[in-house]
């Protein structure tokens, strides 16, 4: 048996609180693009190393214990105590309505604990115990994060960088220079112009993707279109599954250059598979609690073949909570 494939990564790590369409208790998951992205990894099979900084609090338990569940290496993951960890709401809309939004305050008006930054100095002690990984994955551009992508680049990792937002100049001009993939969320009016890492995707919903490699010059964009869904219950996460799903196909083998374009589509169609399927689970890692890593292989390869839908046998279910007895806080406003 050959040596697992590794991933370090940091960045946004929360407790996803989700709401479903009926009311009623919550689900707790770890959650956040870099927490998804991390834990989709280690159900795909590989070493996962997130570096956060969370509460030594409830919440924070909710999240390392969830990692944990699917395999996640939580050694880097911080705990400060009396700093609340970071958590966002999600609802889901109603049955019909397929759609959903995230919430950054509670129910009382109070703004949710936020993401604590990885700090240079966590950073330096990460890259000094951090095992040898192929791959370093961060959608933040704070001092800290730079700095383990510089330390992960001189180790050789391949550096994908996933912000949710452009910035001018500074520490994000310095990760979009060091990134060998960059991924971003376009909107639905068309391609943006590019940053010349050497390989871009942009991502457009339902209006699938564009991509473009620059390693000979500026290239063009190809477009691709996404796979149907017959009935989405949850499209959040699609894009942590895009990521893991493309990481995986690309990177999966120790391979640490960027591929041919008949490579990337075969991976970028892999990866566009596995967000369809998801969307038929509540939650941003949804089909994770319902399907083996066998069965959501095997549907991958049907709609990837097909270029249609998966037929998923069997309702997604209510969110079941778990983890620790004590419940988690939704907010802090004491109300």
């Amino acid at each position: 048996m050959g040596k697992r494939p590794a991933c370090v990564g940091s960045g946004l790590v929360t407790l996803d609180v989700i709401c479903g369409e009926g009311g009623g208790r919550p689900g707790f998951f770890a959650g956040g693009s870099c927490g998804n992205v991390l834990t989709i990894l280690s159900y795909l099979g590989w070493d996962s190393y997130p570096i956060a900084r969370l509460g030594d609090d409830p919440e924070g338990d909710r999240i390392v214990e969830d990692m944990g569940r699917w395999g996640a290496r939580t050694d880097f993951v911080g705990r400060e105590r009396g700093s609340p960890s970071p958590r966002i709401i999600e609802r889901i809309a109603p049955r019909g309505r397929a759609g959903h939004t995230f919430h950054f305050e509670c129910e009382h008006g109070k703004r949710l604990p936020r993401r604590m930054p990885c700090t240079i100095k966590s950073a330096g002690a990460a890259l000094s115990d951090i095992p040898d990984a192929g791959v370093f994955y961060f959608d933040r551009a704070d001092r800290g994060a730079l700095a383990l992508a510089r330390g992960m680049k001189e180790k050789g990792a391949v550096v994908f960088f996933e912000p949710p937002r452009f910035k001018d100049g500074g520490d994000f001009a310095e990760c979009l220079r060091i990134a060998d993939v960059m991924k971003r969320c376009g909107g639905p009016g068309g391609i943006e112009p590019g940053t010349g890492a050497p390989l871009e995707i942009q991502t457009m919903g339902e209006g699938g993707l564009a991509y473009r490699t620059n390693s000979a010059g500026n290239g063009s964009w190809r477009r691709m279109d996404a796979f149907p869904v017959r009935r989405t219950v949850d499209a959040a996460g699609s894009g942590d599954w895009l990521s893991a799903g493309l990481i995986h196909r690309l990177f999966g083998g120790g391979s640490r250059a960027i591929p041919a374009p008949d490579k990337i589509e075969e991976a970028l169609r892999w990866g566009s598979a596995l967000a369809s399927i998801n969307c038929n689970f509540a939650g941003a890692r949804g089909a994770m609690y319902r399907l083996s890593k066998k069965e959501i292989f095997r549907l991958a390869g049907l709609v990837v073949r097909s270029r249609n839908a998966a037929e998923i046998k069997g309702a997604p279910g209510e969110l079941q909570p778990h983890g620790r007895s004590r419940e988690c806080r939704i907010c802090l406003c004491g109300a």
